[in-house]
């Protein structure tokens, strides 16, 4: 990503906007997974980082879109 393209609100949005959804369909709570900077996250709607958490069952299990190559 350009870097240039940070900062314009984008990324805040659609998380607040897929929380709004989770808790409208009777979430309490969502679970982010592994990311590179979890400031984001508390900035924007005050996460909370597990202490110890690894990555389990699911490691590699989530495939990114296919190319069209």
């Amino acid at each position: 990503m350009d870097p240039s393209h940070r900062g314009g609100g984008t990324g805040r949005a659609l998380l607040l906007a897929c929380l709004l959804d989770m808790k409208l369909k009777g979430y309490g709570y969502a679970v982010v997974g592994s990311v590179k900077d979890i400031n984001f996250f508390k900035k924007t709607v005050g996460a909370a980082e597990i202490p110890d958490s690894t990555p389990g069952f699911y490691r590699n299990r989530v495939k990114g879109p296919k190319s069209d190559g």
